[in-house]
């Protein structure tokens, strides 16, 4: 496996990313709203939603104004395309693949060693 695709499955196989993933399928939530959720630190939402975002799995949009609230407005995230949730369901077959690739290619190993190793009978020293 592409060491670049272990990655990206090691991180939407984290506990953290899997729970700010499942909430903004809810809806549309801040930065702060999911660090709030989150068992660790704020910082790690924020880290794994800039990650989301480097990804396109995540987008964000800044919040409207609140009439007579001043100060930053924050950004708020969301999913950017839902079918990211069906990857669980492909996993398994995608799991199933990988398998089956790396096991043929175990048996076209293996039967590799063996004619290497298999010794032809030679018909002059049968008859001496």
């Amino acid at each position: 496996m592409h060491p670049q695709t272990r990655k990206l499955l090691a991180f939407l196989a984290d506990e953290e990313t899997d729970c700010i993933l499942e909430e903004l399928r809810r809806g549309p939530r801040t930065a702060k709203e999911l660090g709030e959720l989150l068992p660790k630190a704020r910082r790690t939402a924020a880290r794994r939603l800039e990650e989301l975002t480097d990804l396109e799995l995540v987008e964000s949009e800044i919040s409207p104004r609140v009439a007579g609230k001043r100060g930053p407005r924050p950004r708020r995230f969301r999913v950017k395309e839902p079918r990211v949730f069906r990857f669980s369901d492909s996993a398994d077959a995608f799991a199933l693949a990988l398998a089956e690739a790396r096991a043929d290619r175990l048996r076209m190993h293996v039967e590799n060693q063996r004619r290497k190793h298999i010794v032809v009978a030679d018909p002059e020293k049968d008859s001496a």
